[in-house]
């Protein structure tokens, strides 16, 4: 018996069993399209005091104090230690682990891109949950020695964000941010 006769001899069933299987189908393609790319819960920073890198829940403020006192940033007084690290790998983001220092990132293959923080008044509308009034230019961003801090939109800023494109050999395609 082929399939075409026998849903002639079964259409009574094989009508809503085809209409539950499309509307299934259908149900899935949209649940898959809408869910996208997952975006981790916790983000990477850096303690400028430990020289170490932690895990911290994503909408940790930077600076922060986690534990290991306050850093003096030149030219901006004293604040938290801990900084938002945007980390670089060229192989496995998983060899990436809390707690390690530059070099130890350098042998598997692992960067911080740069640091970045906000300054006092930036501070004050973050805590007022009112992160949209931040302009970039508000950001400020500084290379691992967090020992100079410039807009990310200074000429000095794009200097250092241009810097990321020579990691990995300069392969655009090897490259990736890693998250915790």
């Amino acid at each position: 018996m082929s399939i075409r006769s026998f849903l002639e001899e079964h259409s009574k069933i094989a009508t809503p069993v085809a209409i539950v299987l499309v509307i299934g189908l259908l149900a899935f393609i949209f649940y898959s399209l809408g869910k996208g790319p997952q975006r981790s819960a916790e983000k990477w920073m850096f303690d400028l005091n430990t020289g170490r890198l932690q895990a911290a829940p994503r909408h940790t403020t930077s600076p922060s104090d986690l534990g290991n006192g306050n850093f003096m940033y030149p030219g901006l007084g004293e604040a938290g230690s801990a900084v938002d690290a945007v980390v670089y790998t060229c192989g496995d983001a998983d060899t990436i682990r809390s707690g390690m220092n530059i070099e130890e990132l350098a042998e598997v293959d692992a960067y911080i891109g740069y640091l970045s923080r906000w300054p006092k008044e930036a501070l004050r509308t973050l805590e007022a949950g009112d992160e949209v009034n931040l302009a970039p230019e508000q950001q400020l961003i500084s290379d691992p020695s967090g020992q100079r801090w410039v807009s990310s939109t200074s000429r000095q800023g794009e200097i250092i964000l241009r810097a990321i494109s020579d990691l990995c050999g300069g392969d655009d395609k090897q490259r990736k941010i890693a998250r915790p």
